[in-house]
């Protein structure tokens, strides 16, 4: 139900695939975020994505190029 809702407003889900974890990588060995972060980040950046949904907003301060909000700001919440 929670998804769907999602879905309607405009968000994308995507796999993750062998692009997606080479730009992980290269993202976890630059910044030193953990694994699971640096995906979701090259998730986004590799999907072209306006916008990174989180409530760890902080994670992603240092990343370029990547815009990142919380679903509060955006009135998902």
């Amino acid at each position: 139900m929670a998804l769907s809702k999602l879905e309607d407003g405009g968000f994308k889900f995507v796999p993750v695939d062998s692009a997606v974890a080479d730009k992980g990588a290269e993202i976890r060995a630059s910044y030193g975020l953990y694994l699971p972060d640096a995906l979701i980040a090259a998730t986004a950046i590799l999907n072209n994505a306006n916008c990174l949904v989180t409530r760890d907003k902080n994670i992603y301060a240092n990343l370029k190029g990547l815009k990142v909000s919380t679903p509060e700001t955006l009135g998902y919440m």
